[in-house]
């Protein structure tokens, strides 16, 4: 997985922030220590560029030999979406959120917005991050643009939380929502429907061990995620806030490996341990 340059940039903040240059990893800063980080620096840490005012984009392009796990990122993903589809033609993206809130409602926005683009000869991500309050507007018309070229997305517990926030949002602010034109693939209905019965959850986290042979080391639980971001813009701490970026590009890797991988479950679902009723995929992929 290429998380490296982002994750070895997190292993040099710890060490430095606050404190002289060292050549050994230092433990983590202590919080009453932290240095504020402007968002230029910020950007600079996470291998990003500030494209507008308050708004950092971080890009990376992935050859699809690169792995997730012992899991080509570019197996077999247009074709099993296509088979899904019935159709030759499937340009796929990949989104997931990191937000302000858990519950969605009023106020909650979304802060980090990822995007994988899938094409049949490369897979690009790309992280949008609001790095202070004004710059909503314009992450969400990048992510508009993101997406024009897609005819498919595929979230994971999207079609409940993600798309509904990120449309929300886009109607305040007048940008046309592309939602309603895309083929939405929810992972998470057919997931539950394979292995709700024998998995204690489908927590996406839990995919990964069960399905994927993925385990995460040092990762932000969901439920820090949004005071990291209020830390982020009142103290301008940026350590946690790393994180959530290699975070949120686990949830974009594994969303690239999973669908192939779900596709052997409910073909053979006594190997994997899966329900003979996720059988009806069709059925519960699209939604």
């Amino acid at each position: 997985m290429r998380s490296g340059s982002l994750r070895a940039r997190l292993q040099t903040l710890r060490a430095d922030v606050g404190r002289a240059p060292s050549t050994a990893i230092q433990p983590p800063t202590p919080a009453s220590k932290q240095r504020r980080l402007s968002i230029a620096g910020l950007a600079n840490l996470v291998n990003g560029t500030e494209v507008a005012e308050g708004l950092i984009e971080r890009r990376v392009h992935y050859p699809l030999s690169d792995t997730v796990g012992n899991h080509p990122i570019g197996h077999k993903l247009l074709s099993t979406l296509n088979a899904e589809r019935d159709t030759d033609h499937c340009s796929v993206a990949i989104l997931d959120t990191e937000t302000t809130g858990l519950s969605g409602g009023v106020g909650t926005m979304a802060f980090l917005v990822g995007v994988v683009v899938c094409r049949a000869d490369a897979i690009t991500l790309v992280q949008l991050l609001l790095a202070r309050m004004g710059a909503e507007s314009e992450l969400l018309r990048r992510v508009n643009l993101l997406l024009e070229n897609s005819t498919a997305i595929v979230t994971y517990n999207g079609k409940s939380f993600d798309v509904p926030l990120l449309s929300s949002r886009m109607n305040l602010h007048r940008i046309a929502s592309p939602f309603s034109r895309l083929a939405h693939f929810d992972l998470v209905h057919p997931i539950r429907a394979a292995f709700n019965d024998s998995w204690d959850d489908c927590r996406l986290q839990t995919v990964e061990r069960n399905l994927l042979a993925i385990t995460r080391h040092d990762d932000l639980g969901g439920a820090l995620i949004p005071q990291v971001w209020r830390d982020w813009l009142t103290l301008g701490r940026p350590n946690e806030l790393v994180r959530v970026l290699e975070h949120n590009e686990q949830d974009l890797l594994s969303l690239t490996v999973l669908p192939s991988k779900l596709d052997e479950a409910v073909k053979a679902p006594a190997k994997h341990g899966a329900s003979v009723a996720a059988g009806a995929r069709r059925l519960a992929f699209v939604g």
